[in-house]
């Protein structure tokens, strides 16, 4: 070989290492791997808008169910746009709200407890109490209590009447009057309680028991074969005196509040002994407070 080639062998496999040796280096320094280098740069996502322009979009979905149990589902959508690629994130919620339902008392209140009442309207007059006296005013005045849970309840009332006279027996020129006290049971009946709704609440009652009256000036029907009456049915002359009896009857109630608005009518039948039954039908408005 001449001396020539020598050289240019020499040159080029010096060349080679000079090249070859920073590689080699670096391979051969502490802490190297073989694994694929890392970025320090930050990918920014949703909230984060980079100088580079990358914008993060974001959708909110809401859903009602309107249920006895109201559900709530919350859809949302992250969206991540990075240079060539996008990626959506969905994340749901459920909110459950549970609504009771409204107690039945709430919705229909029932009045119980004590109560005191006032009410007006007219008597008329019937049995032996018909021929002389015609209707007149009336008003009574009331106090009761009904048992919480139980349509039943107790109440005692003062009933005042002041009837007109009859015009065949107009010559004795008074009114008769009739004051009663009565001690009574009074039920609540369970039919047509929602005739006007739930408010105000509609209900019927019945009412019932013993009457003690006084009376004053009153001209009754005698029984046949007695002394002394006057006219073709024997009717007394104006008297006054106390008796026994007994009252039976029913009304309406409209219920509102801590409020009863009522409509009432009844019977109150006493007997004296030389007539026959006399009789009385209040017919009254009135209100109660509880």
């Amino acid at each position: 070989m001449s001396q020539s080639m020598s050289e240019r062998t020499i040159l080029a496999a010096a060349a080679v290492l000079l090249l070859a040796a920073p590689m080699l280096l670096a391979q051969g320094a502490p802490g190297s791997t073989k694994t694929n280098p890392t970025s320090a740069q930050r990918i920014p996502i949703t909230k984060e808008a980079g100088a580079s322009g990358e914008v993060g979009a974001r959708r909110d979905t809401v859903t009602v169910y309107r249920t006895r149990v109201d559900t709530v589902a919350s859809y949302r959508v992250d969206t991540v746009r990075m240079r060539g690629r996008s990626d959506t994130v969905w994340l749901t919620r459920y909110d459950t709200v549970a609504v009771a339902p409204m107690p039945a008392a709430s919705l229909q209140h029932v009045l119980d407890g004590l109560y005191f009442g006032l009410a007006a309207g007219t008597t008329s007059p019937t049995g032996s109490l018909f021929q002389a006296n015609n209707a007149g005013m009336g008003g009574q005045a009331q106090l009761g209590w009904d048992i919480p849970g139980v349509p039943l309840g107790i109440r005692g009332d003062v009933n005042y009447a002041r009837f007109g006279q009859d015009a065949a027996y107009a010559q004795s020129h008074v009114n008769g009057q009739l004051l009663t006290g009565n001690a009574d049971v009074r039920l609540r009946l369970p039919v047509l309680t929602h005739l006007l709704g739930l408010s105000p609440r509609f209900s019927l009652y019945g009412v019932g028991g013993l009457t003690y009256a006084s009376y004053r000036d009153l001209q009754m029907d005698l029984r046949s074969g007695v002394c002394c009456g006057t006219g073709p049915t024997n009717t007394s002359a104006p008297s006054s005196g106390r008796k026994l009896g007994w009252n039976g009857g029913g009304g309406a109630t409209l219920a509102f509040n801590h409020k009863e608005l009522f409509v009432e009518s009844r019977l109150i039948d006493f007997k004296s002994p030389n007539a026959l039954s006399a009789r009385a039908v209040p017919i009254l408005l009135g209100m109660n407070w509880f």
